[in-house]
């Protein structure tokens, strides 16, 4: 097996020095059945990289970006499970029938990414996931519309994590439990929800209840007809307004 060419470099953060041993970066590579597992890495990045069959497990990252430059990085058959990684901005990147067993996976932006029967347990923490990318993307991709089926979340925990601009939630396998509630209907769900809302006579439990209900319906707007939610997602301030709308949410859901 030809050994891939990876660029290690050092360089400083701040105050903290980056050697070689934390840090990998792939350029233009096309690796198969690498092996990257248990490393602890202050950086991770790939620029329009191909990897297959490749595992990155058990890795300690604090700064991933699996998809940097304005090219796209490909992921197929590889294996992430029992890694933790904070990723940036992940930028280009396609992940098919990738493994994300008992991972922790936080702050992970995905504007132009594609995802397609990847399967994920364990964490996942400020995520948004998009089925559009950005104007300014679609000219690097070459796409309308990511592609974003099969996917495997029922066992993941999914805390602040968002399903956006016209992700199909029929087309995913997603968590079920008292705390999410999973709204088919989205649009009209939310419109009688709305409609319930402006006749409480509690004013700041309405106008908070309110916040959230514009947040769904720009997210309605923005081409996401499925919903799912979690009231716990919500900060102390909120979470009285979230129970609310999470009961209404469910009620409507349902009906």
């Amino acid at each position: 097996m030809k050994h891939p060419q990876i660029e290690v470099k050092t360089r400083s953060l701040g105050l903290t020095k980056i050697s070689e041993n934390d840090r990998l970066v792939f350029k233009r590579e096309r690796l198969d059945s690498e092996d990257f597992s248990g490393r602890k890495l202050i950086d991770l990045t790939a620029v329009g990289s191909k990897f297959v069959s490749c595992r990155f497990e058990n890795m300690r990252i604090k700064s991933g970006c699996f998809g940097a430059g304005r090219e796209v990085s490909e992921y197929i058959d590889c294996s992430f499970d029992g890694s933790s990684i904070r990723m940036i901005p992940v930028g280009y990147a396609r992940f098919e029938r990738c493994s994300f067993r008992n991972t922790d996976i936080h702050d992970w932006i995905c504007f132009a990414v594609e995802m397609v029967g990847c399967t994920f347990s364990g964490k996942m923490r400020h995520v948004i996931l998009n089925g559009t990318p950005q104007a300014d993307d679609q000219a690097v991709v070459h796409r309308e519309r990511n592609e974003f089926r099969g996917n495997d979340f029922s066992e993941a925990k999914l805390e602040d994590l968002s399903f956006r601009t016209g992700i199909d939630l029929t087309q995913q396998k997603l968590p079920i439990g008292p705390e999410y509630v999973y709204v088919p209907n989205a649009e009209n769900a939310v419109r009688q929800a709305r409609a319930e809302i402006l006749e409480w006579k509690d004013i700041e439990l309405r106008r908070l209840s309110m916040v959230l209900i514009s947040t769904f319906e720009e997210e309605i707007q923005a081409g996401q007809q499925q919903i799912l939610f979690r009231a716990a997602d919500y900060t102390k301030s909120l979470r009285r307004s979230a129970d609310a709308v999470f009961a209404l949410l469910k009620k409507y859901s349902e009906a």
